[in-house]
């Protein structure tokens, strides 16, 4: 009995029913392989199995080298991620200074900054010490926090400088950016005064405190003006901006 005949287009189509090749490719290996018709005897099987084998061992070897040539490109992703990441902790977990005035947080970070301080002792014995940080952007004020401690084991002495912390403090009552706070300690009276020159009122400013000695130049706070009304009385200035600059230096 004659064996079957077909055409090399339909054998060549059998192994190629699991492979795992697109229309494509399948269309030019069949066109590579197809010239005449065959007669398909258990020989051609046992060919057609190995080319079969041939090419899933091809697929497969491909398959490796794809992912072999994908790990560096993840790795080098990963890196390029990691650095950014690095980059932004830098720069984004930067310490940064603040000071709260009329309830909201100024960055003065960037503002250059002195401190000054004065010791003194008044009629008492007692003993007061007064700090002062300005925060300042080139002649403009724009933030002044001061801090006056009276120290006595004295309680009259202590309830006197309360009392008249509390009265000064009184004249700025619903004045917004200008706060004030007085802490009685054991041996201590504390008066704080945040003053926002960016923010407060300038005009009801000058209604409470007048023009004369005062530190408001057309409507701005002036840091030179400060500085010459703090020397005489005795007050030491000093520059924090740079001491900032030498740290992040190092």
């Amino acid at each position: 009995m004659e064996a079957k005949r077909t055409t090399k287009k339909e054998m060549v189509k059998m192994p190629l029913k699991n492979a795992e090749l697109d229309s494509q490719d399948e269309e030019e290996l069949i066109d590579l392989l197809i010239d005449q018709p065959i007669s398909i005897d258990l020989k051609s099987e046992i060919i057609l199995e190995e080319l079969h084998d041939k090419m899933k061992l091809i697929l497969k070897n491909q398959r490796k080298t794809i992912r072999v040539l994908e790990q560096p490109m993840k790795k080098v992703s990963s890196l390029i991620f990691v650095l950014i990441l690095c980059s932004f902790f830098v720069t984004g977990c930067e310490e940064q200074e603040v000071v709260t005035s009329g309830g909201e947080e100024v960055n003065v970070t960037k503002m250059q900054h002195k401190h000054c301080t004065r010791e003194g002792t008044i009629d008492t014995g007692s003993q007061v010490s007064l700090n002062y940080d300005l925060y300042y952007t080139g002649e403009a004020l724009n933030l002044l926090k001061s801090e006056e401690k009276v120290i006595s084991s004295d309680q009259s002495v202590l309830t006197t400088y309360e009392n008249a912390y509390k009265k000064i403090h009184a004249n700025y009552e619903g004045l917004e950016y200008y706060d004030t706070e007085v802490v009685r300690g054991d041996t201590t009276v504390t008066s704080t005064i945040i003053i926002n020159y960016d923010k407060v009122n300038i005009n009801q400013l000058l209604a409470i405190e007048g023009e004369e000695d005062n530190i408001i130049e057309n409507g701005e706070a002036k840091v030179d003006k400060w500085l010459t009304l703090a020397k005489k009385f005795g007050t030491n200035c000093e520059d924090v901006t740079d001491e900032k600059e030498e740290n992040s230096e190092e």
